[in-house]
């Protein structure tokens, strides 16, 4: 339990120099190690302040427990933290959420004045024409001369 301890307390101290992360920590006994998940990726690979803090870190876990593992993930990876014991820079399940009213709907008369809540509006449909096409196949044929010039091309 010492080094649990120990890793909750430099996470969070890593966590507050870096509050833009976010860390889940989960130990796995039957391996004997100790998995940190951080996210972003972007964060995890090139923010050199949290690479200086991660490798401080893990020299001073591996001079305080030789015997155990430390393992940093990110996304993208195999392995992933399924039991986590801390986890820091993640909204919880229990917080609360303000709900979003839905907008007013504005009933709209037919010189484009807003009305609201006004009984007397009346729908203003209008028609959309929509262009038909006018294939050859569909016209009439005006005389036999027509009705052979159409046969030819169809056989072409």
């Amino acid at each position: 339990m010492e080094s649990i301890d120990f890793l909750k307390e430099k996470l969070e101290l890593l966590h507050d120099i870096c509050p833009y992360l976010e860390i889940k920590y989960e130990y796995r006994s039957y391996i004997n190690t100790h998995i940190i998940e951080v996210k972003p990726i972007h964060c995890f690979e090139k923010d050199i302040e949290y690479v200086n803090g991660q490798i401080l870190l893990e020299d001073d876990f591996e001079e305080s427990f030789p015997d155990e593992e430390i393992l940093f993930i990110t996304d993208n990876e195999l392995i992933s933290v399924e039991n986590p014991i801390l986890e820091l820079g993640i909204l919880q399940d229990d917080c609360e959420y303000d709900l979003i009213t839905p907008p007013v709907i504005a009933e709209y008369s037919m010189n484009n004045s807003i009305l609201y809540g006004v009984d007397s509006t009346m729908p203003y449909e209008f028609e959309i024409p929509i262009a038909k096409h006018n294939h050859w196949w569909n016209r009439p044929f005006k005389n036999k001369k027509d009705s052979e010039q159409y046969s030819e091309s169809f056989f072409l």
